[in-house]
């Protein structure tokens, strides 16, 4: 009798051994992040600020800005990292690039004194960007940005009043582990595409109302 419930104890032992042995590997099946890629937080935080010496009043002006026009053609790709023979590709989460590019707009704009309005009924003047780049590429801890896109302002009629091509850059330096590091330059670079436009003659003449 003994023996037999020494040789039972000895089963269930083993049982259990295999039930943990099970949960044990299935822990250790779980999916790991996938190699080679790096999920990059998007929202609108640029470092600087827009530079621009001296600005017009806007009596009368009611702008809207329209949510981008996204033709890029990198998907979700938001960048890329070459360092040490490896790429690692950076993919946004968060803010879309579009929404990246018209936070800077709206953002930037009512600091120099432009009337932004929620509705595009209410506007008697209109922005549109359509994007085609956003991009940021790293070689070892140095990154270079640059966000690129046709900018145009319709009248309330809706006639094109101001049509310009806008290249603008970022650049930074650092971990290139650490995710703000592309985040930051691609900011930059959408801060810096306001900056152009209000540098613009021909764009501040198509933001006055007569």
């Amino acid at each position: 009798m003994k023996a037999r419930i020494l040789l039972a104890l000895a089963v269930s032992v083993a049982m259990l051994s295999g039930c943990k042995s099970d949960g044990g590997s299935s822990e250790s099946t779980q999916a790991p992040s996938t190699p080679g890629v790096m999920q990059v937080p998007m929202a609108y935080k640029p470092k600087g600020k827009v530079n621009v010496p001296m600005m017009p009043v806007f009596p009368g002006l009611r702008l809207y800005v329209a949510e981008p026009i996204d033709k890029r053609d990198t998907g979700e790709r938001i960048g890329e990292i070459h360092d040490d023979g490896r790429t690692v590709t950076a993919v946004g989460v968060g803010d879309s690039p579009t929404a990246v590019v018209r936070s800077a707009f709206t953002t930037e704009l009512p600091r120099f004194g432009l009337t932004l309005v929620a509705d595009a009924s209410q506007a008697n003047r209109t922005l549109t960007v359509t994007l085609q780049r956003f991009y940021c590429t790293a070689q070892g801890n140095t990154f270079k940005a640059f966000a690129e896109g046709l900018v145009e302002v319709r009248d309330a009629g809706g006639a094109v009043v101001f049509s310009g091509f806008v290249t603008a850059d970022g650049g930074n330096w650092g971990n290139n582990e650490n995710p703000a590091n592309v985040r930051e330059p691609l900011c930059d670079a959408a801060q810096e595409m306001v900056e152009r436009c209000l540098k613009s003659e021909a764009f501040i003449n198509a933001l006055k109302v007569n």
